[in-house]
C-alpha cells in the first residue's frame, strides 16, 4: 500500500470515526468562549452600573480576540516572579492540550490489535506505516488547534469583540498583575505567537506521546507528557516546549521573551527527532502477532 493510502485509512478509523471527539472539542472551546464573557463581565461590572444585562453590551468595550486567548488559553507567570501574589495552577490551559493527547494516545497500538495490522503486512515497509502514522498525528492536532481557535475567533466576533489581537491594559494587569508596555509587536507577530506556536508545539508534543508508546504502555506516556507540560508551567526554560505554547510569556506580551522563532525550530528538531527515534525503533522491532 501507497503512504496516502494508510493515511487516508488511518483518517477514517482515527478521525473520521469518532465524532464525539469533535464534538467535545467543539462544546470545549464554546465554553471557554462564554467563560471569557463572564470573565469580560466582571472586570468591568461596575461600568454597566451592576447591571445583568450588560452582558448584552460587551461588544460595546475595547476588548479583542488577543485579549480573549490570553485569558482563557495564555497560561500565568511561573511561581517564582508572582512572589507579591497567590500562585493559581492553569488548569484550563493544562486540560486544552492534555485533551488532544488523550484523542492521539494509543491510536496506533490499537490499530494493531484490529484492521492495522493488514494493513502493515500489505505496506511491507515499516517505515511508510510509522511516517503515515506522524502524518495522522500531525493532521489530527491540527485540526484540533484550527477548530478550537476558530471557534473562539467566531463566538468571539458574534458577541461583537474585535478581531485584531489590540490587547486591553485593564485585563492583562488582571491576568498578570503586571502593566501592559506594548512592546512594538505586530498582528502577526501576535498571530503567531496566540495562535500557531500552540499548535507547533502540541504536534512536537503529540509526537513524542506517539514515538514513547513503542517503549511503555500508552497510560505512562501520557502521564509523561502531562508531568512534561505541568514542569513547563513552573520553570520558563526554552527545553520545556509548552513555554511557547504559553501566550502570556511570548515575546508579544512583553513580559517574558519567548521568541517564536525560537520556538518553531525546537518544536521542529523535537518533532523530526521523535520521527527518526520511532523509525529506526520500529525497524528493530518485530510490531506483528506470532499469528502474522
Amino acid at each position: 500500500m501507497r503512504f496516502f493510502n494508510i493515511l487516508r485509512y488511518d483518517l477514517r478509523m482515527g478521525f473520521l470515526r469518532r465524532p464525539l471527539r469533535w464534538i467535545a472539542t467543539a462544546a470545549l472551546f464554546s465554553l471557554l468562549a462564554g467563560n471569557f464573557c463572564l470573565i469580560a463581565f466582571s472586570a468591568y461590572y461596575q461600568e454597566f452600573d451592576y447591571n445583568p444585562a450588560g452582558l448584552l453590551q460587551l461588544g460595546t468595550l475595547p476588548i479583542s480576540i488577543g485579549d480573549e486567548i490570553l485569558i482563557e488559553l495564555g497560561s500565568v507567570l511561573p511561581p517564582s516572579i508572582q512572589e507579591d501574589q497567590a500562585f493559581s495552577f492553569p488548569t484550563i490551559w493544562l486540560f486544552t492540550h492534555l485533551l488532544v493527547c488523550f484523542f492521539t494516545l494509543g491510536y496506533m497500538n490499537e490499530d494493531l490489535t484490529r484492521g492495522g495490522v493488514q494493513v502493515l503486512i500489505r505496506t511491507r515497509r515499516k517505515s511508510t506505516w510509522w511516517l503515515a502514522k506522524c502524518a495522522w498525528n500531525i493532521l489530527v492536532v491540527t485540526l484540533y488547534y484550527g477548530l478550537g481557535e476558530a471557534l473562539l475567533w467566531i463566538l468571539g466576533r458574534a458577541v461583537g469583540f474585535s478581531g485584531d489581537f489590540t490587547l486591553n491594559p485593564f485585563l492583562f494587569q488582571t491576568l498578570t498583575n503586571r502593566a501592559y508596555v506594548p512592546t512594538g509587536a505586530g498582528e502577526w507577530d501576535f498571530f503567531v505567537a496566540f495562535l500557531v506556536m500552540p499548535c507547533l508545539t502540541g504536534i512536537a508534543i503529540n509526537l513524542m506521546q506517539m514515538t514513547l508508546t513503542l517503549f511503555v504502555k500508552p497510560m505512562v506516556a501520557f502521564i509523561a507528557v502531562a508531568i512534561y507540560l505541568s514542569a513547563a508551567v513552573f520553570y520558563p526554560h526554552p527545553l520545556l516546549l509548552a513555554n511557547y505554547a504559553m501566550p502570556v510569556r511570548s515575546a508579544a506580551a512583553g513580559i517574558y521573551a519567548f521568541w517564536p522563532s525560537t520556538g518553531i525550530l525546537l518544536c521542529a528538531a523535537f518533532s523530526l527527532a521523535s520521527v527518526a527515534v520511532g523509525a529506526v525503533y520500529l525497524r528493530k522491532m518485530d510490531i506483528l502477532p506470532a499469528s502474522s
